[in-house]
């Protein structure tokens, strides 16, 4: 189901759709975003699907700091299949060893999402003036690796 991409004009309309870019620029930018070099990057991972995907930013020392973008209609299953691959793709096919996520005060299903893949909440973020739950799954603890 997922496949890593470097499709940036893909993923540009995916985060730029009107449901997904409040939470993507955190309301804080209200023209298009640009993540042409995060995807581009051969460090970074973009595990996409026909809906969206998950773009992992490499933060150094095995840590990848993973966006999740999806379009309403590939939100509910099809978002959940994913994200179980995703991690597995991340833990056994590339230097990752900690996955982090930030997730805003008000976006409840992203937050029931990381809970769900067996990630722990570290701590509330103020970045750019916005608070944000930090949220980090370890691969040494990841349940999915064994399921």
């Amino acid at each position: 189901m997922i496949h890593r991409s470097f499709d940036a004009q893909f993923f540009n309309r995916v985060v730029n759709d009107p449901a997904v870019h409040r939470y993507a620029s955190l309301g804080l930018i209200s023209g298009p975003l640009d993540v042409t070099e995060l995807v581009l990057d051969p460090n970074n991972y973009l595990l996409a699907t026909e809906h969206g995907g998950f773009l992992g930013i490499d933060r150094g020392n095995g840590t990848y700091e993973v966006h999740t973008m999806f379009l309403p209609e590939g939100r509910g299953k099809e978002v959940k299949e994913a994200a179980h691959e995703a991690v597995r793709y991340m833990f056994t096919l590339t230097p990752c060893d900690r996955l982090i996520t930030h997730v805003t005060l008000d976006n409840r299903p992203a937050e029931l999402m990381a809970k769900w893949l067996g990630f722990s909440f570290v701590r509330n973020e103020m970045i750019l003036g916005i608070e944000l739950k930090l949220y980090e799954l370890r691969r040494q603890s990841c349940r999915l690796l064994y399921q």
